[in-house]
């Protein structure tokens, strides 16, 4: 499944001060969608800026103008699905707790997302799947101990060495293998779109090297007040 299951180095912290979900106002919202988008534009630091990165950030663009429109609406406290699965996805280092990823998870579920199912998301512990069953529990020292039951067969799944791994497991829950990566898919199509995404990528090269905004974001980064 994900990438990062069971990986992540102890000691590693999340960046305070990001709102994470549910929010209270609309602003949180927005602050959140801009500091994911600012995390995808630092993913590959010390590099040009990829297509990939830029057309992240533009889906993301489209949901925060989303959320500008919506605020005399009725308030949603929680991102889209896309928004969330993007925080997911990059492993996204707001200041989530175990137990509150698990809400998530478990409230998007409710909704109808194609997720794990969560049963039980309670201080310490946190239940989800069906077969096999898996068992998050923490311990003292705060780190955890995941557990997998499938037909009565019990095995050792992780140990993530504190709550900020425990988070990273658990958004291998929200992310799994988005297509093309899993499945069929139509392979006359695939291979006659090698090319023209090919001539893409040469075209953003020569955008880039011309465009300071984008070229030069990580070297001016942090601008000056």
């Amino acid at each position: 499944m994900g990438y990062f299951r069971g990986t992540v180095d102890k000691g590693k912290k999340p960046v305070e001060g990001i709102p994470v979900p549910p929010f209270a106002r609309p602003q949180q919202k927005r602050d959140f969608v801009s500091a994911l988008q600012m995390f995808v534009a630092h993913l590959n630091e010390g590099e040009q800026q990829g297509l990939s990165q830029y057309a992240m950030n533009a889906a993301l663009e489209a949901e925060s103008y989303a959320m500008k429109v919506t605020d005399k609406e009725e308030f949603d406290p929680y991102p889209s699905r896309t928004v969330f699965a993007v925080a997911c996805a990059v492993r996204f280092p707001a200041p989530w707790t175990p137990e509150g990823i698990a809400a998530l998870l478990k409230e998007y579920g409710r909704r109808g997302h194609r997720l794990e199912e969560f049963h039980t998301v309670s201080a310490g512990t946190i239940e989800f799947g069906i077969d096999p069953v898996t068992v998050c529990q923490r311990h003292g020292d705060n780190g955890w101990t995941v557990t997998s039951n499938e037909r009565g067969h019990v095995r050792m799944a992780a140990r993530p060495a504190d709550d900020f791994a425990m988070v990273m497991y658990l958004m291998d829950q929200g992310t799994g293998h988005p297509g093309p990566y899993h499945g069929q898919y139509n392979e006359r199509i695939g291979t006659e779109l090698r090319q023209p995404a090919q001539a893409v990528v040469g075209e953003w090269g020569k955008f880039v090297k011309n465009s300071a905004s984008i070229n030069n974001w990580l070297r001016e980064w942090p601008r000056p007040s």
